[in-house]
């Protein structure tokens, strides 16, 4: 889905009691609920159950209706990755199985692990547990 504009209208701001991050927090039905969903719930009701209200501007504070939509949170995170607010996801292992391979290729010839940790810029114990086997078991 594409990320809608946010209209040149200036952002509405809450002005009362606010939760983590700025976002504004208002008493309704026994708990604390976010303004801009509750405001947004008002006006398109039950659509928005399993919806993040997102801010097309950008403020937490802001629960003006037209600088507010309903996405998923993937949504969000697309959204965040486009305006900078948030990194790209990084791969969970910086070594690859070809980096294994040489890894347990040098370790046998007997090279110091801390120097290959140092030239694939990755910690002695992540070197350690590839030659030892402990990870990339189904690397052979």
């Amino acid at each position: 889905m594409a990320v809608p504009v946010c209209p040149p209208t200036p952002c509405r701001e809450w002005r009362g009691s606010t939760a983590r991050r700025g976002y504004g927090k208002v008493w309704r039905q026994g708990k604390y609920v976010l303004v801009h969903r509750w405001i947004y719930s008002q006006i398109h009701g039950e659509e928005i159950h399993g919806k993040t209200i997102l801010h097309l501007c950008d403020n937490p504070a802001c629960y003006r209706l037209d600088h507010l939509w309903a996405g998923t949170l993937s949504d969000n995170t697309r959204d965040a990755f486009s305006k900078g607010r948030q990194l790209p996801p990084r791969r969970l292992t910086k070594l690859t199985e070809e980096d294994v391979r040489m890894i347990r290729h040098r370790v046998s010839n007997g090279e110091r692990r801390q120097t290959i940790a140092d030239e694939l810029r990755v910690s002695l114990s992540s070197v350690s547990h590839a030659a030892n086997g402990y990870t990339w078991r189904n690397v052979t």
